[in-house]
């Protein structure tokens, strides 16, 4: 039943003009009513004009959904009058009383009649002030895990009805583009295909404060945004990131661009051993970041956790260089990131190992490429097509289509959620399915992840290869290991290490928990675990050598 009259939300548009059949005398003005349909109260306001010549034309006002909407059709006929708009398919049809005062009849929309009397005012015009549209500033405050971010969301709203926005994270210094935003009466949602986020609200009757949940991929959070009347707030600035070296490091950080067959150019930082050189060239390494666009150190906005700088540092003291890139449309990366899927950044990723082999100072003959959650999907796809690889190192990884991992990510997020009744979470659960199918149609790569296979790629890749997760890993969950370890040894690979790594999280972060919506709480610094760093380097060492 919302359905009824909540289209004409979108629908803005010129009034039409339209020739009668016996006017009707002083039916030119204002008239209106309310429409109850199915307990929703609508007030209406339908204004006539008549010209000279005696023709009549007219919108239909919904005061309460501050929407307005020309009528294509009026045509008079004795007391009997029948209104028409072609998009959405809306009828009125009513008979007028002897005053010419009221207007009584049957509203229908699609298939669903409602009984609707309109009674004529004395303005010319609409007589209440249609509420105000979502168009404007928003500001808000999202508590998250003791964390406390500023939020601006401003909207925009076009000739033709259609509305536009983005979302500003003042404290981070982030602005994002919003996908998608729906307004049904005095319901909101705004979606934000990559990183996924979903904001679902309900205006209040002055269109001043909008109340509702602020999810990111499966961790909901309540959120209230007050209407501001004051320019939005300008986000800070972020600071230039440093990628330099460390004073004592015996290696250099050497800004890079590489070239992508795509196009584009990805920007990046090479960690370069000083006693590199054309006569004694190094070995090197290319990351790959997790989902979500990122920059060269992974940077999830946590304190302290850029786990590839801690990984580029360790292997530079080892006399091997490492090359992380921001991913495309990221950083100072040119590019487009939304819609690109895995196997694109793989490509990216074969660009920085062919960049890699135009440098003197790089043993084209002993590469190897690490990755990092979804990066440890795309590794494999690039030593498939790269046989010549030394090295993969996959963090973290899936050897499962990606709707495994999503589903029980949900799941576990809505199973966690304290504020959910036992009936809503079992409703909430039953619900994952439909809820995963709708991201899949909505982003190419949320398609991609969910339904490629990870197992066949790796039994395919005949590359040495260490496996790493964390125990208490609940995004990538530990049981996969062993599913990735036997994936590589079906095919033949005789060099696999595999390991599930005590007490860590997905971050491989000491955690007594694991759950990703605690991380705002783990204590700062938050850093990759310096033994999983070690770990790393003395297995790549060996396999570079």
């Amino acid at each position: 039943m919302k359905k009824i009259f909540l289209m004409l939300l979108f629908l803005i548009g010129l009034s039409c003009q339209v020739f009668t059949q016996t006017p009707a005398k002083d039916f030119a003005g204002s008239w209106h009513g309310t429409l109850d349909a199915g307990g929703q109260k609508l007030r209406l306001v339908v204004t006539v004009t008549k010209s000279e010549a005696g023709a009549y034309a007219g919108k239909l006002d919904s005061v309460d959904q501050g929407a307005t909407i020309p009528i294509d059709t009026i045509t008079v006929n004795g007391d009997a009058l029948r209104l028409e708009i072609k998009s959405p398919a809306i009828v009125f049809e009513g008979t007028l009383n002897k005053e010419r005062m009221e207007l009584t009849g049957t509203f229908t929309q699609g298939d669903q009649k409602f009984p609707l009397t309109l009674k004529r005012g004395e303005q010319s015009a609409v007589s209440q002030t249609p509420a105000q549209g979502l168009e404007g500033s928003w500001l808000g405050t999202l508590e998250a895990g003791g964390q406390k971010l500023r939020l601006v969301v401003t909207v925009t709203k076009s000739e033709a009805g259609a509305y536009a926005g983005k979302l500003d994270s003042v404290d981070q210094g982030a602005t994002i583009p919003i996908d998608t935003i729906t307004v049904n009466g005095d319901a909101v949602r705004l979606e934000i295909k990559s990183p996924a986020i979903v904001f679902e609200g309900t205006l209040n009757k002055e269109r001043t404060e909008l109340t509702g949940t602020f999810t990111q991929g499966d961790q909901p959070f309540p959120l209230s945004f007050k209407r501001s009347e004051q320019p939005a707030v300008t986000p800070t600035p972020k600071p230039k990131p440093d990628y330099s070296a460390p004073a004592d490091a015996p290696y250099i950080a050497e800004e890079v661009l590489v070239k992508t067959p795509a196009g584009h150019t990805l920007a990046g930082t090479l960690t370069l051993p000083k006693s590199a050189s054309r006569t004694k060239p190094v070995s090197a390494i290319v990351t790959v970041t997790g989902s979500g666009p990122q920059d060269r150190d992974e940077n999830i906005g946590l304190p302290g956790f850029r786990p590839f700088r801690q990984i580029a540092d360790s292997l530079g003291r080892r006399g091997i260089a490492v090359l992380r890139m921001d991913d495309r449309g990221t950083g100072a990366s040119g590019g487009t990131f939304k819609g690109s899927t895995s196997a694109d950044f793989a490509e990216d990723v074969r660009a920085g190992l062919a960049y890699l082999r135009t440098r003197p100072e790089i043993r084209a003959d002993r590469l190897a490429v690490l990755g990092h959650s979804e990066g440890a999907i795309i590794a494999p796809m690039v030593a498939e097509k790269e046989p010549t690889l030394r090295a993969i190192v996959l963090l973290a990884g899936i050897a499962q289509p990606g709707r495994t991992a999503l589903h029980f990510q949900l799941k576990n997020g809505i199973e966690r959620n304290t504020k959910l009744t036992p009936e809503m979470r079992a409703s909430q659960i039953a619900e994952i399915d439909k809820r995963i199918d709708a991201m899949m149609a909505a982003d190419p790569w949320m398609k991609f992840f969910l339904t490629y296979d990870p197992a066949p790629t790796m039994r395919r890749v005949k590359t040495p290869v260490l496996i790493l997760t964390g125990s208490r890993d609940q995004q990538a969950v530990p049981e996969e290991v062993a599913l990735i370890e036997a994936a590589f040894k079906e095919g033949g690979n005789n060099d696999v290490t595999a390991r599930v790594l005590p007490d860590l999280n997905h971050l491989f972060v000491p955690d007594t928990d694991g759950f990703p919506g605690n991380y705002s709480k783990l204590p700062a610094p938050v850093m990759m675990h310096s033994d999983v760093v070690g770990m790393i380097t003395d297995w790549l060492a060996q396999r570079l050598r």
